[in-house]
């Protein structure tokens, strides 16, 4: 697993494997999936990091939505995203209560 966070792009990019990349799929407004030819996901890309954190937790930012061809195996690995995420965009406890709220 590598992550690589690119300033300039403003952009975080985390790949779980080699794998050849087949589809990449936008499931939210700047962030991306991409897919291996087994469709299992091997990259996720979030842009606009910066502007992500308290101006979309403030909005009703809801979490990324899971897409319906995700296995039963990588639902907990969005989960586990989830969290990562909120710790790089250093949201606070109570932002992080904001955005999990937007997603009931």
């Amino acid at each position: 697993m590598r992550l690589h966070v690119d300033k300039e792009a403003d952009a975080l990019y985390l790949r779980l494997d080699d794998s050849k990349i087949i589809e990449s799929e936008e499931v939210s407004p700047g962030v991306v999936l991409d897919f291996d030819e087994r469709n299992q996901v091997v990259g996720i890309e979030i842009l606009n990091l910066s502007k992500r954190p308290r101006a979309h937790a403030q909005s009703g930012f809801a979490r990324v939505p899971i897409p319906d061809r995700l296995t039963g195996k990588q639902k907990p690995l969005a989960r586990e995203l989830d969290a990562l995420a909120y710790a790089l965009c250093g949201l606070t406890p109570q932002e992080i209560k904001l955005v999990e709220g937007a997603a009931r």
